[in-house]
């Protein structure tokens, strides 16, 4: 008799996507009755973490083909000969009735499970201006250009001020990194010591990276005053033209390049399907993470409301793989006729905060320290990760490429 095949389709590779396929493959790499499908636009997975490392290589150290070679990591590498289909495709609907997703060009898959893991997009909040003449940084290309324009710009006029909007983690190791990127331009390429920058971060909270520990904050602050940057918070921008900010309807900053880093929303995709959306625009999920009893969400996709906080989780990459985990875990336990877990976030998620020239704060829940051992701890993040995807000489391969790329304008 022939084995009825069912098909658990997982939308998006980042890494909650990436990390549900691959343990979902060690669980049912031998069981016949199962396909994993996994389904992203691109043909590679971007490692996000290093979008700020992109955005100040100078131009004479790293073509953009180089610099994407250790940031994207093709599909076709992490899958290699596991039982993972591929379809590289965007979502542009799905029917939670008939459990089919659809992709750009008319394809369409059909599920037994889904897993939407389709990660975020930048959110302007509608304030007027941010949209037209800030530069975001979600993607490969979005690096480059801020990388080129930042080059350009000096070059020209020897004198720069650079707005970074949002200072949560991404805003911070942004600007960190900009301020080894225009010495090394001043240096180096310019070689002008007249040659100067302001570095300003806005941020509309009190402090900066809000929800953190005090001490990790006030540590960021006196790095970044190493650094020089200036700190505006309890500045929100109302309005921006294409010379200059405006802060609380008050105060204005001039600015030669405005990048934002202030905010996140869900996938338009999310409001495609038949279920409800949170306020961020990502999908509402239960306590077991489910949007409806065949699909999960997971990731940025997902609007998990914290029992012990009652707010939603942060949108992390420590908290998408452990949703992943979880998803994994309660997909398998329902294939075998179980009942399904409630998903518990833990209290604390490890992290590493890279703020410039080989430093970084690293809090790993049980130990805590910075600098030079915060940034070696960053290191190690990345080849515990690429380990987990690829096999062991590809990863460490990329890894010795990327301390090299990384570090070329210390």
């Amino acid at each position: 008799m022939a084995i009825s095949s069912k098909t658990i389709l997982i939308v998006g590779a980042g890494f909650g996507g990436i990390t549900a396929a691959l343990k979902l493959e060690r669980q049912l790499r031998n069981n016949p009755s199962w396909n994993i499908v996994l389904i992203d636009k691109n043909p590679y997975q971007l490692y996000t973490p290093a979008l700020y490392e992109i955005a100040a290589i100078p131009k004479e150290e790293a073509a953009p083909e180089n610099m994407k070679s250790v940031i994207a990591i093709p599909i076709a590498n992490i899958i290699g000969k596991k039982k993972i289909a591929f379809l590289q495709g965007e979502l542009t609907g799905m029917d939670t009735k008939k459990q089919i997703v659809y992709t750009a060009h008319g394809a369409q898959a059909h599920y037994d499970f889904l897993i939407l893991a389709l990660g975020s997009e930048t959110n302007y909040f509608d304030i007027p201006g941010l949209r037209e003449h800030a530069l975001p940084l979600k993607k490969f290309e979005d690096a480059v250009r801020i990388r080129n324009k930042v080059e350009r710009m000096l070059a020209q006029r020897h004198t720069l001020t650079l707005v970074v909007g949002g200072a949560g983690m991404s805003g911070i190791e942004l600007i960190g990194e900009f301020s080894n990127f225009i010495r090394y331009l001043a240096e180096r390429t310019i070689r002008d010591p007249a040659c100067h920058a302001r570095l300003v971060l806005v941020e509309a909270s009190h402090a900066i990276l809000p929800g953190f520990d005090p001490h990790v904050r006030e540590r960021a602050n006196k790095r970044l005053a190493t650094l020089g940057v200036e700190i505006h918070t309890d500045s929100r921008i109302t309005s921006v033209t294409p010379q200059e900010i405006l802060l609380n309807n008050t105060q204005t900053i001039p600015y030669d390049i405005l990048v934002w880093t202030g905010g996140v929303m869900g996938n338009p995709a999310c409001g495609t399907g038949s279920f409800p959306v949170t306020d961020k625009k990502n999908c509402a999920v239960n306590e077991f993470l489910e949007i409806d009893s065949h699909a999960f969400a997971i990731g940025d996709a997902a609007g998990f409301i914290d029992p012990r906080t009652k707010a939603l989780l942060p949108w992390n990459i420590p908290v998408a793989e452990h949703e992943a985990r979880m998803v994994t875990r309660n997909i398998m336990r329902e294939i075998k006729g179980k009942q399904k877990r409630p998903f518990y976030p833990a209290q604390k998620y490890p992290y590493v905060l890279a703020i410039g020239k080989k430093y970084a704060i690293a809090d790993l829940v049980f130990i805590r320290f910075w600098g030079f051992a915060g940034w070696c701890a960053k290191l190690l993040v990345e080849l515990r990760y690429l380990l987990f995807i690829l096999p062991f000489g590809d990863a460490v391969r990329i890894w010795l490429k990327s301390i090299r790329t990384y570090t070329s304008n210390d």
